[in-house]
């Protein structure tokens, strides 16, 4: 069994939290293909 991970944080006080959840989401979607691209196994901070 492996398990990899993308992690994004939110800053408070920008757009609406709608729109702060969609970005961080797609930001940790992303980093989570880069951690199974890089070997799996991986926990990957978004930039």
């Amino acid at each position: 069994m492996t398990a990899s991970f993308g992690v994004a944080s939110v800053v408070l006080g920008g757009p609406s939290p709608d729109q702060m959840l969609a970005e961080a989401m797609d930001r940790a979607d992303k980093a989570l293909y880069r951690s199974k691209l890089e070997g799996r196994n991986r926990t990957t901070l978004a930039s």
